[in-house]
């Protein structure tokens, strides 16, 4: 188990290290209120599209995704 999670939050931070900084910012909001978690099985392909994608991850939309990104966490239950 701890290795397993060990190697789910490497490759997490080795996405979290791909992506724009407003979008890292509003990962990490997402996190830090409890909103989601590393262990959901979501929210690490959400993160892999968003810092692979090239639209997503530009400097024009990354603002925008980090506001969409803020928005989708009001309508979180933790």
């Amino acid at each position: 188990m701890g290795k397993t999670l060990n190697s789910r939050s490497h490759k997490f931070n080795l996405l979290l290290n791909n992506l724009k900084l407003p979008l890292k910012y509003a990962i990490m909001s997402l996190l830090s209120n409890n909103r989601v978690s590393i262990l959901s099985d979501t929210l690490v392909p959400f993160v892999n599209q968003l810092a692979y994608d090239p639209k997503w991850n530009s400097d024009k939309f990354a603002d925008y995704g980090s506001f969409l990104i803020e928005q989708m966490s009001t309508e979180l239950n933790p």
